[in-house]
């Protein structure tokens, strides 16, 4: 009982923090937003002294799923990757539990 409440309690704080960043990805990290997160992996395939593709150098230095976004569609992928997590919230919110990769 207290391992079920304990897992409801924290998918429902991520619920919340996926919520909020899906509300706010576009006016923060979006290619108009405050600090677009293009430039910032730009910036660290710059620093790592990777041109292009993925490396795993590159995901294990700064680790993201959006190495693996096309150009242009790194807004989406941030909405999706928000929305994603906002399900897997929700789904372990109801059923109160999770098997190992959902957590």
């Amino acid at each position: 009982l207290a391992r079920v409440a304990a897992l409801r309690l924290a998918s429902l704080c991520y619920f919340v923090a996926f919520t909020v960043a899906f509300r706010q990805n576009d006016g923060l990290l979006s290619e108009r937003g405050l600090l677009p997160v293009s430039n910032y992996m730009a910036r660290a395939r710059k620093f790592l002294g990777t041109p292009k593709g993925v490396t795993m150098n590159l995901v294990r230095q700064y680790p993201t799923l959006l190495w693996w976004a096309p150009a242009g569609k790194v807004d989406s992928w941030l909405k999706a990757t928000a929305a994603a997590g906002m399900a897997l919230s929700s789904i372990v919110m109801v059923v109160g539990g999770a098997n190992a990769p959902v957590m």
